[in-house]
């Protein structure tokens, strides 16, 4: 019978936050760019910061429900959490279940 291990990830916060930057920069970059943009041609600024919003939200939603083990590389799922426990993903191969240090 294996016990087994609860271990802290931190790579996952570090690539959230540089997501949540990078896609953060980009919108607000068009946003304050439309006013300077020829008037005919306000709708490409919008719809180009609503495609930069869409991505950016698709990949932090998913983030949240698939993370790669650290260890072996297995696709793992989220496993469920009650309102403020810990977001975890528990990996059968390794036997570790992986705290993400984010909450619900």
């Amino acid at each position: 019978m294996s016990i087994t291990r609860l271990r802290e990830t931190e790579s996952l916060a570090k690539r959230h936050f540089a997501e949540t930057a990078l896609f953060g920069f980009l919108f607000l970059a068009v946003l304050f760019a439309t006013p300077f943009i020829d008037s005919s041609l306000w709708w490409r600024a919008v719809a180009i910061g609503l495609v930069i919003w869409a991505i950016g939200y698709y990949r932090h939603r998913r983030r949240f429900r698939q993370f790669a083990c650290p260890s072996c590389e297995s696709p793992l799922f989220r496993s469920p959490a009650a309102a403020g426990e810990a977001v975890t993903f528990d990996c059968q191969l390794c036997d570790t279940v992986w705290d993400t240090t984010f909450r619900e």
